[in-house]
């Protein structure tokens, strides 16, 4: 019942008996719930706000996102609905943002990226100075490099 209030999980406000016996007898508690729980404890309280944030916007408003997909008016207009919706939106996540010169030594930069940011439970937004672009896609492409250089080294 308590694992059903995503919030309070999120928050640690639960005894401590909550965390416990899903990892104890995780056969008793379906996946969703085991994955909820991972989501609302293992990555810090801002993490998890911003997945229940996320998954409550899903909830309500995916099936109108998708119909003003490609539509630039009518998605501000359902945007600017959505943030004001407090049933929804909580507030916008708390990011750290790191510029880095450009892709070239990218695992050096990612190491002192690591080194500056490692105790900070904020989302990490990389952008590139000798690019445009900045956001999501942009911090995606970053974590995909840095894994492809990894795993091209010998």
């Amino acid at each position: 019942e308590l694992l059903a209030q995503p919030l309070l999980t999120a928050a640690v406000a639960t005894p401590p008996w909550v965390l416990a016996l899903p990892l104890v007898y995780p056969f008793l508690f379906q996946r969703s719930v085991r994955e909820q729980l991972l989501r609302c404890t293992a990555f810090g309280t801002s993490h998890a706000i911003l997945w229940l944030q996320r998954q409550w916007i899903e909830e309500r408003y995916g099936d109108r996102l998708r119909r003003v997909e490609g539509q630039l008016e009518g998605r501000m207009d359902l945007t600017e609905h959505i943030v004001s919706d407090p049933r929804v939106f909580i507030g916008p996540a708390r990011s750290d943002f790191v510029t880095l010169p450009s892709r070239e030594d990218l695992l050096e930069n990612a190491e002192r990226v690591v080194e500056l940011t490692y105790a900070s439970k904020a989302m990490l937004e990389v952008k590139f100075a000798d690019e445009g672009g900045f956001g999501d896609g942009v911090t995606q492409s970053f974590y995909t490099a840095v894994a492809a250089e990894l795993t091209a080294r010998d």
